[in-house]
This record gives C-alpha cells, structure tokens and sequence, in this order.
C-alpha cells in the first residue's frame, strides 16, 4: 500500500462545484503499467457574509404642523466576495445604486405620529447570491412639533363702557373668548 496526499486550497477553485481527475500509475520491476482513475468532486461554499454599512442624512427627523412631511435619504454600502443579491430597508424606497452604494428614501409623515419625540429603528439587509445575510439597523428620532398658532375667533365683553365714579368706585365685565387649535387650548 502507497500512500499519497493532496492539498486543495480553498483559492484555486471557482464557487460551486468542480470536478477533476486524478489518476495512478502503477509500474512494475519488468515495465509493466496498470492505471486507475477517480473521480472528485471539489465544493467551494461561500459561507461568508456579506458587508454593510448603514447611514442616514438625519437622525432626528422633525415633522411641524407647518411642514407635514419629512424626506430622508438612507446610504446603504454592501460588498461582497461573490456579488450581492439584494439590499433592502423596509419602509424606504430605493433610489438608485452607483457601486456598492444603494441609496434610499423615506418621507415620514405628520399624521403617522403623536406630538412629542418618538423613535423608530430600520434595518438594512443584504443578501448575496449564495444567500448570506447581513443587517445593519438605525434609529432615528422622530419629533412631531405644533406650530400653528391657536385662531382667535372672537373676542368681546358684556359691557362696551364702562363709567366710574366716587360713589361707583368699580365695576365688573366679563369677556367672552372664542378660541379654536389644532390641538387644544390650555388657558
């Protein structure tokens, strides 16, 4: 029995599977030859991951009675050692893509959320073409600010004049205020 070894390197072979033939030789004292061959098959598994790298234009994102709607823009960069599948942000809408850049956009809307901060987290995915996953989240702060100014809609008093006197020293009226906000009135 002869006992012969191989290295394979995980570098010299394409991704998927290869096949490649091996074969022995075998000679006698007297020159005779005898062959035998095999048949292997080498599979290259891309089992790495791919990267990401996650940015926004804002992190707090203000939305005002005056302005109701707020566009961000998310930066997705992914690579990867076989090529990339998909890239997604749930929520966001791709934009376009130059290289290993995605670009994406949100607009947050006034009336999705309550006056006051609020935060919200999205995850970035990528996928490459072996099926490797990657993820990458932000969060963001979301502030819903009122600035409409309360409408006054009258304003007046039960008496027009008032006269007084040294006998008639004071004399009490009472105003009437209509007022209408958009969300309430505290005095």
């Amino acid at each position: 029995t002869y006992t012969f070894t191989e290295t394979f390197n995980y570098s010299d072979f394409p991704y998927g599977s290869t096949a490649i033939t091996r074969t022995a030789t075998v000679t006698d004292t007297a020159g005779n030859v005898a062959t035998e061959s095999i048949t292997l098959t080498i599979t290259k598994i891309d089992n790495q991951s791919p990267t990401i790298s996650l940015s926004s234009t804002l992190t707090s994102v203000q939305i005002r009675t005056s302005e109701q709607t707020k566009t961000i823009t998310y930066s997705v960069t992914a690579t990867d050692n076989t090529g990339i599948s998909s890239v997604s942000i749930p929520g966001a809408t791709l934009g376009s893509q130059s290289g290993a850049t995605y670009t994406f956009t949100e607009t947050f809307n006034y009336d999705d959320y309550s006056y006051g901060n609020s935060t919200v987290t999205r995850t970035a995915t990528v996928t490459d073409t072996a099926g490797n996953v990657a993820t990458e989240s932000i969060t963001l702060t979301i502030i819903k600010i009122d600035n409409q100014s309360p409408i006054v809609g009258s304003f007046n008093s039960d008496l027009t004049s008032i006269s007084l006197s040294a006998s008639n020293p004071t004399q009490v009226t009472t105003y009437f205020v209509t007022a209408t906000d958009n969300t309430g009135i505290s005095s």
